[in-house]
C-alpha cells in the first residue's frame, strides 16, 4: 500500500506546500483528490522554509545574472535554403536581361536629338560653340545653339530648346548670298523714294532727274525733267513729289515745279544763296529753313513758295552756331537743330529757348516717324533719345522738353545713312561692318547677308515699304539694289 502511495506521489502529482500552507492543508487537498493523506518524507523535504525577514548578518541575495549571450560570430541556425530549379533560373536571367535592355534603350532614346537634313557638302557645323561633323546630334535637355556656314551662302544660326525624348529635324539647306546689282549705268546722285516704292535719282551728267519703277523683276526708268541748265548738288522732294527744292552747285537754292511731270511746262524759282537746310512739313504746305540775313542766323517758317515768312528764332541770341541740319516732327510741333556739333530741340509753337540734347561731337540727327525719338550720331556712334513736350507751368512758361539720357545702340554709323522704319520699331543702318538692322523693341542687332559687302561703300540709302529691297548709292556714284536677307531660316 505504501509503495502505491509513494508511486503516486512521485509520479508528478506532488503537492508542494506553500509558505502559508500547513500539513493539514495538504492532507485536505490529497483527500479531496482521492489520494492518501499520509505524508511522505520526500514531500516534506520539498517544503520550503517559511520566509524570514533578513537580518543584518544574513547573507545578501546574489544579484540577478544577465541572460546568456550568444556568440556574435555565430549566426542563428537557419533552415536549409531551397535550391532554384534550372527553369526558374532561366526565367530570372531572361527577365533581368530584358530589364537591362529597357534601361539602355531608355537612356539612348531619352537623349534629345537634332537631325540635320539636306546639309551642303563641306558645310561647317558648330554646336554649342564646338565644331562637329555628325548630322545627328545627341544632346541634353535645355537651350542649345547651332550654326551652319559655307562660303557664298547665308549662314544658318538657330537656337533650340530641347526636352527628354524630343527629336528635332532641321533643314540645313542653305540659301545663296544675295548679290547687290547695279540698276542704272549712269552716275547717280541725290536718291529719294516715295510711298509707292518709286525711286528717284539725279543724273548729273545729263542734268536730268529720273524715276525708276519695278515690275515682274524688271526695272524701267523715265525722265521726269528735261536736261537742266545747271548742276545740282541735292534734290529735296516735297512729300507728294510734285515739287522739289534744288540746292545748286553754286550755292543757290530754289523751288522746282514738276507740273505733273509735263516736261514742257516745268519751272524753277530762285530763292537766293543765303539759305541753308530746308525741311518740308508732312502735308507739303509749309517749309522750315535756315537763313543768314545780313549776318543774322534765323530759323524761318514759310509757305511752300517761301511766302508769308515767319521768324521763329534768332539763333545768335542763344549762342547757337550756323545749322548743319534741321528736322521736323510729324506732328509739326518740334524741330531739331544740329549746329556747332551740338544737338538742340526747339518748340515751334512757343518759340522759346531751344533745349540742349547733346553738347559735343554730334554729326547728324533725325526724328523717328512717330515723332517721339531722335536718332543721332555722336563720336561716330549711333544713339537715341526719347523726348516729350512738358505742359506749361503755372507761371505760363512753355516750350520745355523732358529728354531721356542717350542710349548707345552699339552701331558705328551715321544717322544720315540710317533709316527708321515707318512703325518706328527698327533701324536699318550702314555701318563699318556692313548693313545691319537694330530692333528698338527687343534691343537686338542682326546683320544682313550679301555677297559683295566688303567692296561696297554706301553713301545714301532707301528701303522699300515692305523692307525687302534696299536701294543705295555707293561712293563711286553707282545706284544699286539689294534683296534684304535677314538670315532667318
Amino acid at each position: 500500500m505504501e509503495e502505491n502511495n509513494s508511486s503516486n506521489i512521485g509520479s508528478g502529482e506532488d503537492t508542494i506546500l506553500q509558505p502559508d500552507q500547513s500539513l493539514d492543508t495538504i492532507a485536505e487537498i490529497k483527500s479531496d483528490s482521492g489520494l492518501s493523506t499520509r505524508p511522505n518524507l520526500d514531500d516534506l523535504r520539498k517544503i520550503p522554509e517559511p520566509s524570514q525577514p533578513p537580518s543584518e548578518h544574513s547573507a545578501q541575495p546574489a544579484p540577478p545574472q544577465p541572460p546568456a549571450q550568444s556568440h556574435p560570430n555565430l549566426a542563428p541556425a537557419q533552415p536549409p535554403a531551397k535550391k532554384l530549379s534550372k527553369t526558374s533560373l532561366k526565367i530570372i536571367a531572361v527577365l533581368s536581361g530584358f530589364l537591362i535592355l529597357i534601361i539602355i534603350l531608355s537612356i539612348i532614346y531619352a537623349q534629345p536629338k537634332i537631325v540635320l537634313q539636306n546639309l551642303p557638302v563641306n558645310a561647317k557645323i558648330v554646336f554649342d560653340g564646338k565644331q562637329i561633323k555628325d548630322q545627328t546630334i545627341s544632346t541634353s535637355p535645355g537651350t542649345h545653339y547651332l550654326k551652319i556656314s559655307l562660303a557664298g551662302y547665308v549662314t544658318l544660326d538657330k537656337t533650340f530648346e530641347t526636352r527628354y525624348f524630343s527629336r528635332v529635324k532641321q533643314n540645313a539647306q542653305l540659301r545663296s548670298l544675295p548679290l547687290a546689282r547695279q540698276i542704272v549705268t549712269k552716275d547717280a546722285f541725290s536718291l529719294s523714294q516715295d510711298s509707292q516704292n518709286t525711286v528717284y535719282y539725279l543724273d548729273n551728267e545729263s542734268k536730268t532727274i529720273y524715276k525708276l519703277t519695278s515690275a515682274n523683276g524688271k526695272t524701267s526708268q523715265t525722265a521726269i525733267t528735261p536736261s537742266l541748265s545747271q548742276q545740282i548738288d541735292k534734290v529735296i522732294f516735297s512729300p507728294d513729289f510734285s515739287l522739289a527744292i534744288f540746292k545748286l552747285a553754286g550755292g543757290e537754292t530754289g523751288l522746282y515745279d514738276f507740273n505733273r511731270y509735263d516736261l514742257l511746262h516745268q519751272n524753277y524759282t530762285a530763292w537766293g544763296d543765303n539759305i541753308g537746310d530746308v525741311i518740308w512739313r508732312q502735308d507739303g504746305k509749309k517749309i522750315l529753313y535756315y537763313e543768314n540775313l545780313d549776318g543774322k542766323k534765323i530759323l524761318n517758317l514759310a509757305d511752300k513758295n517761301k511766302e508769308n515768312v515767319e521768324r521763329l528764332i534768332f539763333l545768335d541770341e542763344y549762342q547757337i552756331a550756323e545749322p548743319q541740319a534741321l528736322g521736323w516732327t510729324s506732328d509739326q510741333d518740334a524741330a531739331l537743330i544740329v549746329a556747332g556739333n551740338a544737338l538742340y530741340l526747339f518748340d515751334i509753337n512757343s518759340k522759346t529757348a531751344p533745349s540742349l540734347v547733346a553738347q559735343t561731337a554730334v554729326h547728324s540727327a533725325k526724328f523717328s516717324p512717330d515723332g517721339k525719338k531722335i536718332l543721332f550720331t555722336q563720336n561716330n556712334a549711333l544713339k537715341m533719345v526719347e523726348f516729350k513736350l512738358e505742359p506749361a507751368t503755372d507761371n505760363g512758361e512753355s516750350g520745355k522738353f523732358s529728354i531721356t539720357p542717350p542710349v548707345d545702340l552699339g552701331l558705328q554709323a551715321i544717322s544720315d545713312q540710317a533709316i527708321i522704319t515707318p512703325d518706328s520699331q527698327k533701324i536699318i543702318a550702314y555701318t563699318k561692318n556692313g548693313l545691319k538692322e537694330y530692333d528698338l523693341v527687343q534691343s537686338k542687332t542682326r546683320e544682313f547677308s550679301y555677297e559683295n559687302r566688303d567692296s561696297l561703300v554706301i553713301t545714301d540709302l532707301q528701303v522699300s515699304s515692305d523692307e525687302q529691297t534696299l536701294y543705295f548709292l555707293t561712293q563711286d556714284k553707282k545706284l544699286m539694289s539689294l534683296p534684304l536677307d535677314k538670315g532667318e531660316y
